[in-house]
């Protein structure tokens, strides 16, 4: 099995590095094994090519967005993507190496998907979506036995998509990456609960270059003793009246760590864009300073009629709710569990899979 090493996760710009968190570098050892499963809805065609020629293709299709030299003042140190990722062109470039395969999903204009469809990928793949104007659709990523997943959406002209991924299993290591193009008025949602794998890499990139685009966002995860989790979270608003909401919502046990960057980038034109980004981070350890916690928010902003918002909420469990609880005939422990399970769950229950949401709910109950 060949090991390589990727820089992933850069902010966009060069900060105050303190931390050491301007990027991340991970370890990835090629997989044997990859496959894409799925049943595919009427209507909506599927087909394999190499990586490369589906991102010439999405990168066709965005308009090639011009790379600024300068954002905010600032020199960009990311690699360059004509098709914004989270995670960047590193792991672009190990797909390529090793020769990975890209699955081209097409959903044509105007289709309606009533029901949701679900894709299982295993091992190190590939997926290009796109979404034709007007369509509505709503897919869920099964990502149990996944290494590495690398995700493109394009939303063209008043599409409306909703994306669910979830992991709960136990395994080295989890890579997902995930890039977005928005035209007009195209809308998506997205919804992730990774709670599985010692470490775990997640980057999502969003483009939304087209005016009245809108994306919301919602990220579980759950980290304990000798877990990490490493998040890079970056929106560029370039259409008018945009509107981002991010909500990252984490639970740390003993010994777990987790760094998130998140950046809302305005750049000039975006006139009336909003942009909103929220973290919160439940402390549910048993002893003190057992945990890392590492924050990077990041505003960059060329235009002047823009709102932008960055809040977060960390700290314990306030032992007034614990209290109140166990008024109500909770034990501390009880209510304890009561309160992760809320944390967590208020993400899951947006997936609509039942056989996700109960393997959430078996996850946490064997870790807490």
């Amino acid at each position: 099995m060949a090991e390589n090493k990727v820089t992933v996760n850069h902010l966009p710009v060069l900060t105050w590095n303190r931390l050491k968190i301007n990027s991340a570098e991970a370890d990835i050892s090629k997989t044997a094994c990859n496959s894409i499963i799925y049943d595919l809805p009427k209507g909506i065609s599927s087909r394999r090519v190499d990586f490369e020629t589906a991102l010439s293709e999405f990168e066709a299709l965005s308009g090639s967005v011009r790379r600024e030299s300068f954002v905010a003042g600032k020199v960009p140190i990311y690699n360059e993507q004509s098709f914004l990722t989270g995670m960047g062109k590193g792991v672009d470039d190990y797909i390529t190496a090793s020769a990975i395969p890209a699955e081209i999903i097409d959903i044509p204009a105007g289709v309606n998907l009533s029901e949701p469809f679900k894709i299982t990928v295993s091992g190190e793949s590939s997926v290009f979506i796109k979404a034709g104007s007007d369509c509505l659709a709503d897919i869920i990523f099964d990502l149990e036995n996944t290494d590495l997943i690398s995700l493109r959406v394009f939303s063209d002209f008043g599409s409306q998509v909703k994306i669910s991924m979830a992991r709960t299993k136990n395994k080295a290591q989890l890579m997902s990456d995930f890039g977005a193009y928005l035209q007009k008025s195209a809308s998506l949602e997205l919804y992730t609960v990774l709670l599985g794998a010692e470490k775990i890499y997640s980057g999502f990139g969003i483009d939304m270059t087209g005016d009245n685009s809108r994306f919301k966002g919602e990220l579980a995860y759950l980290r304990g003793y000798g877990e990490e989790q490493d998040i890079n979270y970056n929106v560029i608003q370039r259409g008018r009246e945009t509107v981002s909401d991010f909500n990252f919502r984490g639970v740390l046990l003993d010994g777990g760590s987790k760094t998130l960057r998140d950046t809302i980038d305005f750049r000039r034109g975006a006139t009336g864009a909003i942009g909103n980004e929220q973290e919160n981070v439940l402390i549910a350890t048993k002893k003190e300073n057992s945990i890392l916690n590492k924050s990077i928010p990041l505003i960059l902003c060329e235009e002047e009629d823009v709102d932008g918002r960055h809040g977060a909420s960390i700290g314990r469990i306030d032992p007034r709710t614990i209290l109140y609880m166990e008024s109500r005939g909770f034990t501390p422990e009880e209510a304890r569990r009561l309160l992760i399970h809320g944390h967590i769950g208020s993400v899951a229950r947006s997936i609509p899979d039942k056989n996700i949401n109960k393997a959430v709910e078996e996850y946490l109950e064997a870790r807490i």
